[in-house]
């Protein structure tokens, strides 16, 4: 099934963004198709050359170690590496020259949320159908675009799009390809889901830094007063800044604020206007939010983007004439006024718009909800609606309501009924004039029908459930559906059986009753012992073996009996090779799968899906499996321990939310680790790994052990295997004291990450010498600490977010440094960061994601080579001068959102771009660009007597294992 008139979809879909938009990104598309398969050409063979040089620095690195003439190899070794830096260099000139990252921002949401649209909304109209478009005779949908552009659903379409700005807004350096959101999104699996998520995430970015000052004063900052109505003691406001778009957000509970407008608002593209309350000294309470933009009105909003009060409704709409200049009903023919029942209008079948306030004629409705609050109960006589919906139970006082409506052509409930459903079926059938249930199928939804014991076989015949006396075939059924009476189930056979909760052997004695179970899925699983499992399973399907039933049953099931997949050679691997201590997601098996008994092996295998449960992991044949994903949740009881001791291999090892109370040692040093050939993922995007945030790719494919909003957690107490690549400690309690374990001794040791622990008393962290990712998230250090890392050669990316450095006393970094995520940071006050030997470092960028938190640095010293610095979104609180005309490369210099309120110059060289939207800087500071800068020498940090008393030089080192 698909939209028959898809072309006029999409143009009903464009009006949710600007024309200027619309135009950018049909080049956008054209560009992609001309150059997308040259591009991809290009980046493959550069890809193969790094490839091949990384291999040969493999070999000229053994050669060093066995060459008598070490100066020789060694120069050698330079040779490659630069080589390498330089193929390097060139494809990510090439990545960044892909269309997607030159668009425009306003752009990138037009791409983004188009993906989401097309991907969720369009399926809830095709599988779903909340509007009851008609189908033509290939069975493809046909969208009446009028009564699209009227509904709720393209309303929540904008605010799908707003929620993809506002992200670009807060996390921009995070979005690199469209296909970003569908990485993030993988769990959501319908639009409701998807609306949910947005909400979600409008509702964590709330804060109150508008209301520092208090709410009248936070009323009224960045308004304009167009209009008012001192009879009401109300007038119109339009919002100039980002605080009184977020103040608009907080009181109307949407999303106008919170970053998603911002940029169209201060660029004059888009006008937000504001209906609120005038009072010389109490708060402007808003009461409707007006978006004007392209000479038409986008949206107008009551609380909860819902229709505006009928308190307010007339002076809304004397407020949107003002705007627009024209009567209202000239707006709405000219296509000028969208949300028009936001305001108390009501369009029938042809799209003529009736006042609700003074309706008194009959009109007929594309649709309506019997909750909608819009119409009240009197009016309901003069409707005819030809879809009505009730979306919650039905209540008996419901009924007598229902019969209010002039007449009701199709009627939808999607929820089960308390009642008798003989009794819905009579109340139903005497509201909508049917006389039996034959005559009910093009008038009842499918799930209502259901509840009133009526349901339609594979073939579509409907059949009362009370009366069957023949065999039918369905398509699909609940097992806890009461639809059916026990004494019909010998007449079904159904194709697939579902389970929402774990299977019972009473289950079993159900399911043993009906005619035929052609598949049976349990996405809780089975709460007794594997081997009874097997026993009931065989019994239900007539099978012997796991080659029997692997068609018949999910694979939780499958696995909960004590079998897994057995998977071939490991470039091959998919994303469903997991061994887990609780039950994994379901999914039915292909048939070319080969299932094997992990009780009764008797050589080593690479294994799939497996499930705890029961006794199997104490008969598993732990030392002949090699497991793809090994994943431990809940509390870790000693003899799980041992289990895992047990274990052959495994490729990633996660500790998920795991308790390790019961516990004292994990030694997981036998575990060989194992790597993926083909499929690799870059560390800031891999599931429960490192943070995410600017960085240079790294990537992993295996050979990993993570910790995971642990507790009780010391990993001082924990042997992790020799062969060990990627390694992260999280915890659950936060600001808890550990002792870090010696990594040294993990010689293949590439990326690291610790978070929300306390470090304090840890004298020496020791690091191997090629590690490559080091990286710690909320964690403090004490006083007395030096942070040397120059020794470490090999090392590219080092983040400390939202740690506290303040007793860090010197930081010394390596020369290969390429990335150094300081975002949230505590540094000492009038600190300084000597970044100058950091010759691979062209980007620096401190991490928005800290918004306006401050960094009390002085100073920070560049390398020569550094061609863009970002610093948004923060407060530099003890810089007084910044001076970067020793950086002949810089291009750019982004201080957008930041706030420096000591600096007194800031010196640019010529040819660099400054970007410094709502920076906020003194008035006397002196902005000199290129060669007429004079000479400012840099600050030196003084730091006071009593400072210098309280200094100790004798804390963490941080040094590499050949010390």
């Amino acid at each position: 099934m698909k939209i028959a008139n898809f072309r006029d979809y999409v143009n009903v879909l464009r009006e949710v963004y600007s024309r200027e938009n619309m135009d950018e990104l049909g080049n956008y598309y054209r560009a992609l198709m001309a150059s997308g398969s040259a591009l991809k050409k290009q980046k493959a063979l550069l890809q193969k050359e790094v490839y091949r040089l990384n291999a040969a620095i493999k070999r000229q690195a053994e050669k060093i170690r066995q060459a008598e003439d070490k100066k020789a190899a060694g120069l050698a070794m330079a040779e490659l590496r630069r080589q390498k830096q330089e193929q390097v260099k060139c494809l990510k000139e090439l990545q960044n020259s892909d269309h997607f990252n030159v668009l425009s921002e306003e752009a990138k949401v037009c791409v983004c949320s188009g993906f989401l649209l097309q991907k969720y909304m369009a399926r809830e109209l095709l599988e779903n159908n909340p509007l009851h478009f008609p189908t033509d005779a290939k069975g493809n949908l046909v969208v009446n675009t009028d009564e699209l552009r009227r509904s709720d659903i393209l309303q929540e379409a904008g605010h799908i799009r707003d929620f993809v700005a506002a992200y670009l807004v807060h996390y921009p350096e995070k979005v690199k390809t469209p296909g970003h959101f569908k990485t993030m999104l993988n769990g959501v699996r319908d639009w409701r889901g998807l609306l949910e998520y947005a909400n979600d995430f409008f509702e964590k970015l709330n804060d109150n830094d508008f209301l520092e000052e208090g709410p009248v004063k936070a009323s009224r900052q960045g308004t304009e007063v167009i209009q008012t109505w001192p009879d009401r003691k109300l007038q119109l406001v339009r919002l100039h800044t980002q605080k009184a778009l977020d103040y608009e957000s907080d009181k109307m509970n949407h999303c106008v604020g919170k970053g998603g407008y911002d940029k169209d608002v201060l660029s004059g593209k888009t006008f937000i206007y504001s209906l609120r309350d005038n009072s010389a000294d109490g708060e402007w309470l808003p009461h409707a939010t007006i978006e004007y933009r392209d000479g038409k009105i986008k949206q107008i909003k009551g609380y909860k983007d819902k229709e505006i009060d009928a308190t307010y409704r007339e002076t809304a709409r004397e407020a949107v004439m003002f705007i627009l200049g024209s009567d209202m009903a000239g707006s709405v023919m000219s296509d000028k006024l969208a949300d028009a029942r936001n305001l108390g209008y009501i369009a029938d079948v042809s799209g003529k718009l009736y006042d609700v306030s003074s309706l008194h004629e009959e009109i007929e409705l594309s649709s309506f909800s019997l909750d909608d609050k819009l119409l009240p109960p009197e009016k309901f006589p003069l409707l005819t609606v030809k879809s009505l919906s009730v979306s919650r139970p039905f209540k008996n006082e419901d009924f007598e309501i229902l019969r209010k409506f002039k007449k009701i052509r199709f009627l939808e409930n999607g929820y089960d009924y308390d009642g008798d459903a003989l009794f819905l079926r009579q109340q139903i059938f005497s509201v909508l004039g049917i006389l039996n249930y034959r005559k009910a199928e093009d008038r009842v939804g499918v799930k209502l029908l259901q509840t009133m014991g009526i349901i339609g076989d594979i073939h579509g015949k409907l059949h009362d459930v009370y009366m069957l006396k023949e065999d039918i075939e369905l398509a699909s059924l609940q097992l806890d559906s009461k639809l059916f009476p026990e004494d019909k189930l010998p007449f079904l056979t159904v194709k697939t059986m579902s389970a929402a909760r774990r299977l019972t052997d009473a289950d079993f004695e159900k399911l043993m009753k009906f005619k035929k179970i052609g598949f049976l899925k349990a996405s809780e699983g089975y709460e007794g012992d594997y081997r009874m499992l097997r026993r009931q399973v065989f019994a239900l399907t007539g099978g012997q073996s796991a080659e029997d039933v692997k068609t018949r049953v999910d694979a939780g099931l499958m696995s909960a009996m004590g079998f897994a997949i057995k998977i071939g050679d490991p470039s091959q691997y998919d994303k469903r090779g997991r061994i887990c201590f609780d039950l994994s997601e379901p999914g039915q098996n292909r048939p070319e799968e080969k299932w094997v008994d992990v009780t009764d092996l008797g050589e080593t295998v690479h294994i799939g899906q497996v499930s705890y449960g029961g006794d199997v992991w104490r008969d598993a044949d732990m030392s002949h499996l090699i497991c793809r994903d090994v994943n431990v949740k809940g509390e870790l009881q000693p003899e799980n321990a041992v289990q895992l001791s047990r274990l052959s291999g495994a490729y990633d090892v996660h500790f998920d939310h795991v308790s390790f109370k019961q516990i004292q040692t994990l030694d997981l040093s036998g575990l060989q680790m194992f790597e993926r050939q083909l499929e690799k993922t870059d560390v800031m995007t891999a599931s429960s790994f490192f943070w995410e945030g600017y960085t240079v790719s790294h990537f992993l494919a295996g050979s990993s052990v993570i910790f995971h909003g642990c507790r009780d957690l010391s990993p001082e107490a924990i042997r992790l295997p020799r062969g060990i690549k990627h390694i992260m400690f999280d915890t659950a309690d936060c600001g808890t004291k550990i002792k870090l374990p010696d990594f040294s001794r993990y010689e293949n040791l590439e990326s690291l990450q610790v978070n929300h622990f306390d470090l304090s008393e840890n004298e020496t962290v020791r690091l191997p010498k090629g590690l490559k990712y080091l990286a710690f998230y909320d964690c403090s250090f004490g006083s007395g600490k030096n942070m040397d890392l120059s020794r470490f050669e090999n090392l590219s990316v080092l983040r400390v977010k939202g740690c506290d450095l303040q007793g860090v006393e010197r930081f010394a970094f390596p020369s290969g440094l390429e990335a150094f995520a300081i975002g949230g940071a505590l540094f000492a006050r009038g600190a300084a960061l000597d970044l100058s030997g950091c010759h691979q470092m062209k980007i620096f960028d401190v991490d928005a994601s800290f918004e306006n938190k401050e960094i009390a640095l002085s100073r920070i010293t560049f390398p020569e080579e550094i061609e863009e610095i970002k610093l948004c979104g923060l407060k530099f609180s003890e810089m007084e001068s910044f001076d970067l005309r020793a950086y002949p490369n810089l291009r750019c210099a982004d201080v957008e959102r930041s706030a420096f309120p000591k600096l007194r110059k800031l010196l640019l060289p010529a040819g660099c771009e400054l970007k410094k939207d709502n920076w906020e800087i003194p008035a006397e500071t002196e902005v000199v660009r290129g060669e007429g800068a004079k000479e400012f020498p840099p600050q030196e940090v003084n730091l006071s007597e009593h400072f210098l008393r309280e200094l100790k030089f004798k804390g963490v080192k941080i040094i590499d294992a050949g010390r």
